[in-house]
């Protein structure tokens, strides 16, 4: 259920934005390892794709992915706004948004996000 979780674009958006150049490359070992983690899984279950023997669940999550996405992208663009002003410039505004999005996310999901 984790895997089916997981959206590595998002993730590679964060990294791509937020993430300094020199560390970028880590990134690529987590691609590297999630990739072998699900090939190992769909070995083992013998299934061609994630929760493919769990329709509804993969619908659902297909779903959520729908409103968590854009609420990802924003929580990108609110951490960034939050690193440019500083920790002690940052609004009240800002600081509820960017905190606004963790909890949505961590809802959507429905772990700690």
């Amino acid at each position: 259920m984790t895997l089916a979780k997981t959206d590595l674009d998002i993730a590679a958006h964060y990294v791509r934005t937020l993430v300094p150049p020199e560390l970028r490359r880590l990134f690529d070992v987590v691609r590297t390892e999630h990739d072998r983690t699900l090939a190992e899984l769909l070995s083992v279950t013998g299934e061609t794709e994630l929760l493919e023997n769990s329709p509804v669940l993969k619908r659902t999550f297909d779903v959520r992915d729908a409103y968590l996405d854009p609420i990802s992208y924003l929580q990108v663009d609110l951490l960034a706004r939050v690193r440019a002003a500083g920790e002690g410039d940052v609004s009240p505004e800002l600081r509820r948004a960017l905190l606004l999005t963790i909890n949505g996310v961590a809802a959507g999901l429905r772990n700690t996000g």
